[in-house]
């Protein structure tokens, strides 16, 4: 009887597991569901849900963003993507830079854009 206990046990701690891994969902769609019934209720109009959506992301982003930075581990694998990503955005700037100037030195006629008045 012991081992079954044991296997219940185990067997509840891994049915908690698995709800509290959907806790930050379940809240998320709560918090969605509020705010849709408060605007069906008309409590809150598109102004006051403009202002909220400013003042949220003017406090919670750059919280999270401070929390994410400070608690990051930047191990080799970190290092290697945030070098990669570096390398990535070099090249767009690069080439993009490159193909405006080509373009620049061509003028617009040569590429189709008109540049020469009405039609013939």
């Amino acid at each position: 009887r012991r081992r079954r206990r044991g296997r219940e046990t185990s067997a509840r701690r891994a049915a908690a597991s698995a709800m509290a891994s959907f806790a930050p969902l379940i809240t998320a769609l709560a918090v969605v569901a509020f705010g849709a019934a408060l605007r069906a209720g008309a409590y809150v109009t598109d102004a006051d849900g403009r202002a909220l959506c400013r003042v949220i992301f003017a406090t919670t982003l750059p919280a999270v963003m401070a929390r994410t930075f400070a608690t990051a581990r930047m191990d080799g694998t970190n290092r290697a993507v945030v070098v990669a990503s570096a390398a990535y955005g070099a090249t767009c700037v690069a080439s993009s830079l490159l193909l405006w100037r080509a373009r620049t030195r061509r003028g617009a006629r040569a590429l189709g854009d008109g540049g020469g008045g009405g039609g013939g």
